[in-house]
């Protein structure tokens, strides 16, 4: 999916010059309404749980088998911590390095609390 460059043209690059239905229109296709959240009230909670599981394993299943695809979103990606740029993906080159290292520096925030306990 081209995330990055879909809500840069639909939605940034407008500012305020579009009101919010207008936005909506633009980035779904759609007017809004409400047939999407009564469609959900309408689900019972078994076929919602049955949904939700199948979802679940199914993207798990694709995770698995995509450990080392890159993924292209067609956007910069940074994490941010305050001041300091933990991770950004111009400069790892690709989305999923920018991930990893943004999980070791997590990991090592969890381990100093906890040797600080």
């Amino acid at each position: 999916p081209k995330v990055g460059s879909v809500l840069r043209s639909g939605y940034w690059e407008c500012g305020n010059s579009k009101s919010y239905l207008d936005l909506v229109k633009s980035l779904t296709g759609k007017d809004l309404s409400g047939e999407s959240w009564t469609a959900h009230l309408s689900t019972t909670v078994e076929d919602k749980i049955k949904t939700e599981k199948e979802e679940y394993e199914k993207a798990v299943s694709q995770a698995d088998s995509m450990q080392e695809e890159e993924i292209n979103m067609d956007m910069i990606l940074r994490f941010v911590d305050g001041d300091v740029v933990i991770s950004d993906s111009t400069k790892t080159g690709s989305f999923l390095a920018s991930c990893k290292e943004f999980d070791k520096y997590v990991q090592k925030r969890i381990e100093n609390s906890s040797s600080n306990l």
